[in-house]
């Protein structure tokens, strides 16, 4: 078995033992999945946002924070509701944030995130959201284009 494997089995095997619905059982694969790619991905960016603006570092340890919290609840509290929803605030608001924060200017790595957080809200939290979110994501893009053709005007 590899290392991630165990890894994986440590955190969350007392939350798998005690689902027994497939599709929650990958839900919670699936977050730990995310959660582990997310934090390990954010860590250049934590080091690159400490010599940045500090709102880009606290928006850096903010999602970190969240990230390694919604391990920690899978493992301790094996609560997939709070866990899913904690995520996905977290994720939602980090765009958010973001997308400000640049002044509705889409940079391309936006793009991947938008993707992203489509794809998380299909899978974790439901058809229904996942087009909601859908339509958000392309408003927030339409206003980011007008943005950048009208030199924010």
């Amino acid at each position: 078995m590899n290392i991630f494997k165990k890894v994986q089995l440590y955190f969350i095997g007392n939350a798998l033992g005690k689902i027994t619905n497939p599709f929650d059982r990958a839900k919670v694969k699936v977050l730990f999945n995310f959660c582990t790619f997310l934090f390990i991905s954010n860590l250049p960016y934590t080091f690159l946002s400490f010599s940045s603006h500090p709102a880009h570092f606290i928006s850096a340890i903010v999602q970190n924070v969240f990230t390694i919290a919604v391990i920690l609840i899978l493992k301790n509290k094996q609560n997939l509701r709070l866990a899913v929803n904690m995520f996905m605030t977290n994720f939602i608001a980090q765009n958010i944030f973001h997308y400000l924060i640049n002044n509705g200017k889409l940079l391309d790595q936006a793009v991947l995130f938008y993707t992203l957080i489509i794809l998380f809200a299909f899978i974790l939290i439901g058809r229904k959201w996942g087009f909601a979110i859908t339509l958000f994501v392309c408003i927030s893009i339409c206003i980011g284009i007008y943005n950048v053709n009208n030199n924010y005007a």
